[in-house]
């Protein structure tokens, strides 16, 4: 019964520690490797043209991950950001908090609302 109790306080324990919210970083500023917030949405409204013409195009499944993934490099490499950079920045401005994400998405609408005007 011991080691049952041990190993269902331990699961618990793990559990928690995992799951519990860290106070050691600072949220108010961004991490170094994180791009800028307007290169970051200028890419973000380059990838969704990227996604809405490769929805629309008529070639098989196949061909769109592969012009996909080649034309994110290239979007990548034209803002001069390394992948590492772009995932870190993504999880800062979209994952970690829904208002900021929500904040960017409003300036990539707007961005592309400008491009059709």
């Amino acid at each position: 019964m011991k080691k049952i109790a041990t190993i269902l306080f331990t699961l618990l324990l793990l559990y928690w520690t995992r799951n519990a919210p860290f106070t050691t970083a600072s949220t108010s500023h961004p991490p170094t490797a994180i791009v800028n917030e307007l290169v970051f949405v200028n890419v973000i409204r380059d990838l969704e043209l990227l996604n809405s013409w490769l929805c629309n195009s008529y070639y098989p499944e196949a061909t769109i991950s592969i012009l996909r993934r080649e034309n994110q490099k290239k979007i990548l490499a034209l803002y001069q950001i390394d992948a590492q950079s772009f995932n870190q920045s993504t999880k800062y401005y979209l994952e970690d908090s829904s208002e900021r994400a929500l904040e960017v998405y409003r300036k990539v609408y707007q961005a592309l609302k400008e491009l059709s005007i």
